[in-house]
Parts: structure tokens; C-alpha cells; sequence
């Protein structure tokens, strides 16, 4: 059966259209219902409708993406390489993912999260080489930016061409007016949930699978923001290669439901949750321990919903010690610069144009709260 897929301009100014008209409708048939509050009720919709269509054109950042590092030191900078130590403060700073011959790193998967974000395909080549030099993976899928949701695919090979390479899947995040929508879109339900828990704890009080009916009642989301990435993934899995998921914000929650789906591995940053909205993205909350999401202290974004899988909390400073903001904390650059300055990057690449203006030279591998007797113990 053929489905005719209309532009997303056409159905929205039709959805519009349909609904301001049966809203009129019902005020001239229902006089006693439809007050000033409903009148006002319609215009905000009607307002917010067409603001959203209209920002669909427009950036909310930059589609030129610099390198997160670059696998060779142009001069010495202030940051020196920095391979990490034996006692690194976060768990996560000993897992790798994908095949035993082409494993990548933590700071492997942000740097390709970040490319993700790229709007010229033809300059992702540059980047992939910029960041991983000799190791740089062979692009093999780029759609197009303004794409729901946009993702490219690299290939790395194993070393010395003896065992199964590893591919990774990189979704960009919110990116655009439209990002956002898709945003508002899969999780109206539950931020309602979760703001009416600030007054009245109901999500405390009610059993996790009835707040997850709940959710779902509301309709499943729609799967097409995720069919054409698990038929690819499906069709790459015969070539015995190891999978990787991985994206930021809007870009981690759909890896995340596409790892739990596909039973896949997947590390995504700053990424809204899937336990309470699971029934409505189809999965099983089980299905995604195996994720692993970076969620650094103060970012707003990842408290929205509850998170299922692995979660890796991490600092979010300032140079001087002092919480930074919600908004940089969700930044992906300051999230990986956290990461190299805990971590350190094995291949001891140069973090100096992205890491400076975060990181200082004298707290790399250093613990942030030094160890006490009893850290309780009032002075």
C-alpha cells in the first residue's frame, strides 16, 4: 500500500486551518462554553503553530562545526597532551565500545556526535580526518541537515585489517525551531507530569507502569523518526561489523531508542529519558540498561522524563570552580572537555582550542572534591 507522505509545511498549515475552523464552529455553536479564556486558548495556539512552522527555517546555532580536537599538535598551547591516569574519577572513563579491533572511546563518540552537527556533508571528511588522523573512519551515510533526525554513519577499520571493524551511528541534536517542536512533541505528556510532581508528587505515588499508560495513552510517537536509521542499521548488520550508537539531546534520545529497539550499544550526552515514555516509543525500559547516558550536573535537559539506562554523572565548573549554567552545561564541547580533563584521550590529541577557555592545565586528572576522613564532620 502506497502512504503519501505531504511536506511538513502543507500538513501543518492544514492542521491550522482544520483546527481554527472547527474552533469557530464550536464557538458560534456553544456560546455559553466558548468565553475569553477559550478565545485566548485558540490564538495562542494558532500563534505558536505558525511560529513553529515559520522558525522551521531557522538555526538556533552554528552549522559550521570546528573540530572538538585535532590529532596533531600545530604548536605547543597551553594544554598539554594529556593521556589520563590509573585513577580517573569517572567510571566511564575505562569503556570503550564497539569491535575488540576497532574500539573507540568516550571522547571518540562526542567528537562524531559533534560532527553530526555539520551542515555540509562534503566537509565531514575534513573533520573526521582533523580529529582522528590515522585512525580517521570512512563516512559512509550523511542526510541531509534539515533532516528528522539527521545522522551520518563511519566506519572504522580494525587494526592491521585482522577482525571486525566498528560502525557508528552519530544523530545530530536540536539544532533548529523544528528540533525543538519534535521535542515539545514527544514529551509534552510527561514535562506536564513532571511539573504538576513539584506541587503534588504523583510520579512518586504512582506505579511506574501506570505513569508509562498514562504517557502512552497520549498515542505512540512516530516511528518514521526512526525507520529509515534501523533499516540501515539492519542492513549493515550482515557485514559482522560491531554497531555504536551515539548523538546528543534530541539526537541521544532517538540512538537511545533505536539501541533498545535493536539491542545495540549506545553512549549518548545530555539526553532526555525513555523510562516513563517507553510504552509511547515502543520499547522496554529493560531493553536499554545497556545505554549509557552522560549527564552532567545542572543540565536541564537530561531531568526531563527518567533516564533507564547506565547513567554517568559528571561536573559541570567553571575555570574557577563555581557551578556554571544550565544552558552551558548542555553544551556538548564542555561536556567533552569534562570528560578529556577527568579521562585524559589515550591517543593524547590537542583539546587546546576547544578545551582552554574550560579547562585549566593544573586540574587535569584531579579529583574535584579532595578525599576527607569524614567528609560530614561539621569544621
Amino acid at each position: 500500500q502506497e502512504v503519501i507522505d505531504f511536506p511538513v509545511s502543507i500538513s501543518a498549515i492544514m492542521m491550522v486551518v482544520t483546527v481554527t475552523t472547527l474552533s469557530i464552529k464550536m464557538a458560534w455553536t456553544f456560546p455559553d462554553i466558548a468565553g475569553p479564556f477559550y478565545t485566548v486558548i485558540l490564538i495562542f495556539f494558532i500563534s505558536a503553530a505558525l511560529g513553529l512552522q515559520a522558525g522551521g527555517a531557522f538555526s538556533l546555532g552554528p552549522k559550521n562545526v570546528q573540530p572538538l580536537m585535532t590529532a596533531r599538535f600545530a604548536a605547543p598551547g597551553d594544554l598539554p597532551p594529556w593521556r589520563g591516569n590509573n585513577l580517573p574519577p569517572y567510571a566511564a572513563c575505562h569503556i570503550t565500545w564497539g569491535s575488540p579491533a576497532a574500539p573507540v572511546t568516550l571522547l571518540d563518540l562526542a567528537a562524531l556526535a559533534l560532527i553530526a552537527y555539520e551542515e555540509n556533508c562534503d566537509e565531514m571528511g575534513r573533520l573526521l580526518q582533523e580529529s582522528f588522523g590515522s585512525r580517521s573512519p570512512r563516512l559512509e551515510h550523511c542526510s541531509t541537515y534539515d533532516a528528522l533526525p539527521r545522522w551520518v554513519s563511519v566506519r572504522f577499520s580494525p587494526a592491521r585489517g585482522i577482525g571486525r571493524g566498528t560502525r557508528v551511528f552519530a544523530l545530530k541534536g536540536t539544532s533548529s525551531w523544528r528540533d525543538v517542536y519534535a521535542d515539545i512533541k514527544l514529551f509534552a505528556t510527561i514535562e506536564v507530569l513532571q511539573a504538576l510532581s513539584k506541587i503534588v508528587p504523583i510520579l512518586s505515588l504512582l506505579p511506574v507502569a501506570l505513569v508509562q499508560s498514562i504517557v502512552g495513552f497520549t498515542g505512540n510517537a512516530d516511528v518514521k523518526l526512526w525507520n529509515e536509521l534501523e533499516d540501515s542499521i539492519m542492513a549493515g548488520q550482515s557485514d559482522g561489523d560491531a554497531m555504536v550508537l551515539t548523538g546528543h539531546s534530541l539526537g541521544g534520545l532517538i540512538a537511545q531508542i533505536v539501541a533498545a529497539r535493536q539491542q545495540l550499544p549506545a553512549l549518548v550526552f545530555s539526553s532526555p529519558g525513555v523510562l516513563y515514555s517507553a510504552r509511547r516509543f515502543q520499547i522496554l525500559p529493560e531493553s536499554a540498561r545497556h545505554v549509557v547516558v552522560l549527564v552532567p550536573d545542572g543540565d536541564v535537559i537530561s531531568t526531563v522524563d527518567e533516564q533507564a539506562g547506565v547513567v554517568q554523572r559528571i561536573a559541570c565548573l567553571e575555570k574557577n570552580g563555581q557551578a556554571a549554567s544550565a544552558a552551558k552545561c548542555h553544551r556538548l564541547r564542555k561536556t567533552a572537555c569534562e570528560v578529556w580533563r577527568a579521562c585524559g584521550d589515550p591517543w593524547a590529541r590537542d583539546f587546546s582550542n576547544t578545551c582552554g577557555s574550560y579547562v585549566s592545565a593544573d586540574s587535569l586528572g584531579k579529583p574535584l572534591v579532595e578525599p576527607v576522613a569524614d567528609p560530614w564532620q561539621v569544621a
